[in-house]
This record gives C-alpha cells, structure tokens and sequence, in this order.
C-alpha cells in the first residue's frame, strides 16, 4: 500500500503557517485569560495551542465539573470559558447553567462570557446553547478565524500583559510533511499553526485514544448504552475533523446522526461498519508513517559530560507543569529522554512516561517526588 506521496520539507510550509485572519480589535484582548473545559487531551492540545501562540492565558478543566470549581474558586478571574458540550461527569449545558445560578445567587450581573464548543451542528442545538446562558458558539473543528472574531465580541478590551510562551524543546519525527492516506495533512497543520511537532504529536495521540474506540461503542449498544455509544461517537468525529481525516469525520457524523433518530439496527450496523473500515485504514496509515520515521535528535556524542544543571532543570520544570497538569510536560519528558537517554533508562522514566502519555500527572508527579538519581 502506497501511505506516502510527495513530501514537502517544513520550511517550504512557513509562509502557510497561519492560515487564519487576525480580525480589527484583537490585539486589544491579547493577553486575556480563558477556561477550556474540555474533556479530550487532543482537543484541549489544539485549542491550547493556538491560543497560546497569539499571547491569550489558557487554564483548562477536563470536564465540566472541575471548570466550575474553578470558577467558584475565584482563585482566578477569567475574561471568557470556552466550554465544550459532551463530557462525562457533567456536560457543558449543565456547567453553563450552574455557572449563571452561582453568578445569580451572587448578584453578579456581568456574567463571565461563555462559548460553547461542539462538533454538532445539528438543527436545535443553537436553541440549547443560548438557553443554557452560553454567549455564543463555535463548531468543530474549529476555524481559527471565527473563533477570533467570537473572542473579540465577549473579552473586554483593556491592556493587558502579553506571555507568548516558549515552546519546550521537542523532538519531531522527521522534517518532511508526508501525505497520509486518509488525513489532509495541511489541513490538520491549520490547527496548530503550523508545528510539526505538535501535529506529530496529535496524530500519535489519536493512534493510541482510538485503538479500542469501535469496540467500546459495540460494547455501549450491546450494554443498551446509546448515550456513550452516541457520546463516543461524537467525540471521534470530533477529533477526526481537527486531524484533518475528513472521511473519518462524515462516517462518524452519519453514524452520530443514526444513534440520534432512532434508525434501525441494521442500518446502524451499516454505518458502523464503514466507521470501523475507515479508521482502520487511518489508523494503519499512522502507525505505517510513524514506522518509517527516524527520531530527529538533539546532535550529543555519546561521550560527551553529563550536564546536571540542565537535568536538573528539567525535571525542576517536569514538576512545575505536572502540578499545573499542563500537557507541555510530554514534551519536556520526552526532551529529558533524548538529552540523558542513560538517566532516563536508570530510572523509573518509563513508568513515568506511560502515565503522562495517558495524562495521568498526579501519578506521574508522585513517581518523581519519590526521587530521581543522576
């Protein structure tokens, strides 16, 4: 099977990195701190990281729940929550509704502006948002420039200061944009500006969280479950879309829309069949381009000293991001493992690599307390 066509090296994409307009008044809410609520590390990586990159303050919630004990906490004054809709343990119609009751019960009259998230566009859900006392919408994936235009119209302008974080050092599978069977590749660069490695880093991530997605939505219909069935469904298509895998998007949109209706099982079948087919394939064409990558390492000697300081350093800068659960700690891990490969097999990286890639930082950050020899 052919996966690859013709490569573009990442210099020949600079000028398309941004491939969004910047609408009049955004530099005057550069700056802002915003609550992304949630629940999908891919999604919460996009969305992170394009907002960082234009100087906004991003914290993030994994669901509902925690998004508002984070408001309740006033720890923090948020100038905006983009909240998505499907999540367990308590969904985004629910938190914006309890949002606006804390703010009542306080006589807070100017509401915390909210915008809802959704990879549905179907007809009545527009009607739910703004009855839920959300501001206003966005659908998935997200287009970067109506987002913009969105956070102009409900952040304050004020001045504000400005941090465009500096990206941790990474290491990138390769510097050639390949063309992977199933997935528009410069579309899903659009959702990162640009970055390589975070795209990489994307499409790795959605190998591992959907591997087992087919058989968990079976297992919901078997169990009589629509409800996860449906919300699994939802949340692959949404994630397909910000991939750039626009097949995998309208299969999953069918089957999403035939849980919704009622049709019958053996159309549901039908279609769950092709979604299964078509991952597949995207799936194999990951692992298959992933395959054939070679590690663009840091350029070290074997023999070269041991830089403490720096080791040092990093996991100093590990503990600080698995505390905050910023998910820039998978990368500072991974450039530990490149730098002090010796270090990182010596100890007990491993275990604490397995735990950050499944974002589980508080394990992750229990393992490194207990200590770490040089």
């Amino acid at each position: 099977m052919e996966i690859f066509g013709h490569k573009k090296k990442q210099a020949d994409i600079s000028k398309e990195r941004k491939k969004y307009s910047i609408p009049e008044g955004f530099e005057l809410i550069r700056g802002a701190s915003i609550l992304l609520v949630d629940d999908n590390p891919i999604n919460q990586i996009l969305e992170k990281d394009l907002l960082e990159r234009e100087g906004f303050n991003i914290y993030t919630a994994e669901n509902g729940a925690k998004g508002l004990e984070k408001i309740q906490a006033q720890d923090l004054v948020f100038d905006l929550v983009l909240m998505d809709l499907q999540m367990p343990v308590m969904d985004g119609f629910t938190a914006a509704k309890k949002i606006r009751e804390w703010e009542h019960d306080r006589q807070i009259t100017d509401g915390i502006p909210i915008i809802a998230l959704t990879a549905d566009a179907m007809k009545g859900v527009k009607e739910k948002v703004y009855s839920a006392g959300m501001n206003d919408y966005i659908t998935k994936p997200i287009d970067a420039t109506n987002l913009f235009i969105a956070l102009v119209k409900l952040i304050k302008p004020r001045e504000r200061k400005i941090n465009i974080p500096e990206k941790p050092l990474q290491t990138q599978l390769s510097n050639e944009i390949p063309e992977i069977e199933g997935i528009n590749v410069e579309n899903g660069l659009m959702r990162v500006a640009g970055d390589l490695s975070s795209y990489q880093w994307v499409l790795k991530s959605f190998y591992k969280k959907n591997l087992n997605t087919i058989a968990n939505i079976k297992q919901a219909l078997l169990d009589q479950d629509i409800n996860t069935a449906l919300r699994l469904t939802h949340t692959l298509k949404g994630v397909s879309g910000s991939i750039g895998a626009k097949e995998l998007f309208e299969n999953a949109k069918t089957l999403q829309y035939a849980f919704r209706e009622g049709v019958s099982q053996s159309e549901c079948s039908v279609h769950l069949e092709i979604l299964e087919k078509n991952l597949n394939q995207v799936l194999f064409s990951i692992k298959e381009w992933e395959a054939q990558q070679k590690p663009v390492l840091l350029d070290m000697k074997k023999n070269e000293s041991f830089d403490l300081k720096k080791a040092e350093s990093l996991i100093e800068d590990l503990k600080l991001l698995l505390e905050d659960n910023d998910t820039k700690a998978i990368d500072v891990l991974d450039s530990f493992k490149q730098l002090f490969p010796h270090v990182f097999a010596k100890n007990k990286f491993n275990e604490v690599e397995k735990l950050v890639n499944e974002f589980q930082f508080e394990e992750a950050l229990k393992i490194i307390h207990l200590g770490i020899k040089f």
